[in-house]
This record gives structure tokens, C-alpha cells and sequence, in this order.
């Protein structure tokens, strides 16, 4: 399957986006000699005013008589117009007075967008938090008490550290104050689906993140002590690296899509319209690893973008495991994680003592992976726990199969590096 041969579906082809931008620089170079005429009211100054804005954002570009120069870098002086203003693409208006933080987006239907746009700050978090269904996603809503958790645990642990979150939901007010940037979903870009996770807004907006160097995590993402973001953006920065992410599965390329950290470039916004491109194409909405997976093999097989693999110290996770001992995500005989072979970082949907189980004394410098008994009947009765051998997985899972784990995989990898598996062949 070659994604390059895809013809664009409607979704991303329409050149109706175009024919409006028109429309608009036109209604705004009338509004402009009506505005400098001096016969001007204030209804129609802040129709200019946001008009413009609009057009600016829409086409990244300030001089509506000559409509080509390069991308503007947008203010985010919380005090400047454009913050007040940008409330007006903001769906939920009681905001509009709160505090100077977080800064607002100001974006609209990025889905026919073709070009990138200026990110707001160097680097930070990046959360999504959206419901695609008619139901309204508010402060009652699990997902929006899993976000104010985690983001709160987060911000304990790392306050410098800057978190953005997509949202098109109404947001409790003490998650509004504490993220830094919010980035409103328009509703043109939330795509119709029935199931129960619809992925591909995800990949719209990650083309146009609100950093230059974003850090993609699951909502409920456990951060497991206070600098270690810090430490990835700066490993991430000294390297050479356009985009990477963890695999689930030790010995073969499986996405695993919990965690993304990436430059914006022309590459990464070009790889991430090829993963929209083509899971509009096919209708693949309901899993963002997939796409993820067979644009950047293609990409990296034409040298248009340099990839590594995230360390499973840094990225870590418990997978669904069936009763053949295969990880697949809807399993749930008992979950199991990969191997891993240091202090860990960062806990995928992480509870409470996790980061103690995994970082324990001397077992953080082992060779170990993680188990839980899931709706399996054990030989004997088992609680979540470390494990060290092939022979004791094998004894807590009987008489099921266990992971095949090649124990000795890890024994050339830095336990304290982003990036693994440099020499294994998978890329």
C-alpha cells in the first residue's frame, strides 16, 4: 500500500477553503477603507478587528494587498488584543474575563488548512480532550476529571513546564486556570464516528501544534518525579530527531501512541496531513497507530524523516495480554509490560503507587517487566508485581502463556537515554 498514491479524499481537497479566504480579504479591504474613511462605529471596528484576525490565522499571512509573506510569529503577551479577542473563537464566553491565563488559540477549522502555522512558545505538553458525540463534555464528564488529576499531579511536579489542551469541552474552572495554552477544537474538524475514541482530530491539530517542540501525552499520563519533562525536551533538542514515539512490542514495530515528541517542521507537518490524508481515506478512525505507523515506514523509507524509537524507561506502559501470552489492546487476561531496565519516567494511565512499584530500591536498575492479573484464573492467586525471569512469569501465569521476552535485548541499551534500539534493525 503506497500512501503516496492516495488521491485526497473531499475532506482535505475542498477548494472551497480557498474561495472563502478570498471572500474574506475582500470584505475586509471594504471594511479597511470604511475604518480609515473615519466613518467608523465600533460594531464595525471589532467586525474588522476579528475579521482580520481570522484571515491572519487562516492564511499566516498580514498584508492584505500583498497576500504572499512568510508566517508572522503570533503575540502571546497575555495582555495584548489578540488574547482579548481570541475568547471570541473560544466556544464557553464566561471565560472571557478570567485571568491572563491560559493564552486562547485563536483557530479555526484547521482540517482545510494547507500550510503551518507559527507555534506559540518553544516547547510543553500537549493534551487533547474532545468529544466527537453530540453529548455535551463537561466538568462531570470521567475524561475531564481524569484531565484535572493528572494535569494537577503534573503541575505539582514540574510547574515550569507548559501544557496546552485541544479541547471542545467546557472546562472546570480550576483546570482553565492552570493549563497555559488551550487550543479550541472547531467543530468542522471533529470528524463523525460510533465508536467509542475517534483519533483523527488528533492528527489534524498535531500538524499545528502550539510548540516547537511538543511533548504528546495521554490525559492520564502519571508523571513519576519533578524534571524529567525537562530532561526529554532537552535530550530531544541535542538530538537530531524529527519525530518519535514508544513500541509496544520488544522485537517487532508496533506504534504505541501514548506518548509523541516531535520538532515542527516541514517534515513532522507533512508527516502528520499524510497520517490525516490517509485515515480520512480509509475511515480509520478509531486508532491513531495504524496510520501513524505506515506513513512514517513510508516516509522513512524515501529519507524524508529521521525517527527513533522512545525508551520504554521514559515511556511506560502495561498492555493487554491474551491467554497465548500476545499483546493486544482489547485483551484483558492479564497485562504485562515490556522490558525495561531503569528509573521510569513516565507511567501510562499510571495509578497510585505505580512509580513506587517500578522505581524501588535496586529493582529500578534491573532487567524487569510488570505484571496484573486481569479476568484470568491463575494457578495461584497474584498481585500486581515485578518480574525478573522468564520462569517467574511463566509461574504467575499458568497455565497460560507468557510474553515471549528475549531477556538479554536490553543489554546494550543506556538505561538513562531517550532514544533505544538504534541498532536493532526495526526501523
Amino acid at each position: 500500500m503506497d500512501p503516496y498514491s492516495l488521491e485526497l479524499p473531499p475532506y482535505l481537497n475542498d477548494t472551497s477553503a480557498d474561495s472563502a479566504i478570498e471572500l474574506l480579504r475582500a470584505k475586509l479591504l471594504q471594511l479597511k477603507r470604511i475604518v480609515r474613511s473615519g466613518n467608523r462605529t465600533t460594531p464595525e471596528r471589532k467586525r474588522y478587528g476579528r475579521l482580520y484576525q481570522r484571515y491572519q490565522l487562516l492564511t499566516g499571512q498580514t498584508d492584505l494587498a500583498h497576500p504572499h509573506p512568510a508566517v508572522t510569529e503570533m503575540p502571546s503577551e497575555p495582555g495584548s488584543d489578540i488574547y482579548f479577542d481570541s475568547t471570541y473563537y473560544y466556544p464557553f464566553q464566561e471565560y472571557r474575563l478570567l485571568y491572563h491565563k491560559p493564552f486562547i488559540a485563536p483557530l479555526r477549522t484547521l482540517s482545510y488548512q494547507r500550510r503551518p502555522q507559527h507555534p506559540f512558545a518553544e516547547q510543553g505538553i500537549v493534551y487533547f480532550l474532545y468529544s466527537s458525540q453530540h453529548a455535551v463534555c463537561n466538568e462531570t464528564d470521567r475524561y475531564v476529571k481524569q484531565t484535572l488529576f493528572y494535569t494537577s499531579r503534573a503541575k505539582r511536579l514540574s510547574p515550569s513546564v507548559s501544557i496546552a489542551l485541544v479541547t471542545n469541552c467546557h472546562l472546570p474552572r480550576e483546570l482553565f486556570r492552570m493549563v497555559d495554552v488551550v487550543v479550541p477544537i472547531a467543530p468542522e474538524d471533529l470528524i463523525p464516528f460510533s465508536g467509542q475514541n475517534q483519533f483523527t482530530t488528533r492528527m489534524i491539530y498535531n500538524a499545528f501544534p502550539p510548540f516547537q517542540t511538543s511533548l504528546v501525552l495521554d490525559t492520564h499520563t502519571n508523571w513519576c518525579s519533578g524534571g524529567d519533562p525537562e530532561e526529554a525536551f532537552a535530550l530531544f533538542r541535542a538530538s537530531d530527531v524529527d519525530l518519535a514515539f514508544s513500541t509496544r512490542v520488544v522485537n517487532r514495530w508496533v506504534t504505541s501512541g501514548f506518548a509523541v515528541l516531535y520538532r515542527y517542521n516541514a517534515r513532522t507537518f507533512d508527516y502528520w496531513q499524510r497520517v490525516t490524508k490517509f485515515n480520512n481515506h480509509y475511515r480509520i478512525h478509531g486508532d491513531d497507530q495504524y496510520g501513524m505507523r505506515v506513513i512514517a515506514t513510508d516516509l522513512l523509507r524515501r529519507n524524508q524523516l529521521r525517527f527513533r524509537w522512545l525508551s520504554n524507561n521514559w515511556f511506560f506502559a502495561l498492555h493487554g495480554v491474551n491467554q497465548r501470552g500476545e499483546f493486544i489492546g482489547s485483551a484483558d487476561c492479564y497485562r504485562a509490560s515490556v522490558l525495561v531496565n531503569g528509573r521510569i519516567r513516565f507511567i501510562h494511565a499510571g495509578i497510585y503507587g505505580q512509580c513506587e512499584l517500578m522505581n524501588r530500591g535496586s529493582s529500578k536498575q534491573r532487567v524487569r517487566a510488570q505484571f496484573a492479573p486481569g479476568s484470568c484464573a491463575f494457578s495461584k492467586k497474584s498481585v500486581p508485581q515485578l518480574v525478573f525471569s522468564q520462569k517467574k512469569m511463566e509461574e504467575l501465569v499458568r497455565p497460560f502463556s507468557p510474553p515471549r521476552y528475549n531477556w538479554t535485548l536490553l543489554d546494550q541499551e543506556d538505561p538513562d537515554a531517550l532514544f533505544w534500539f538504534a541498532d536493532k534493525g526495526f526501523i
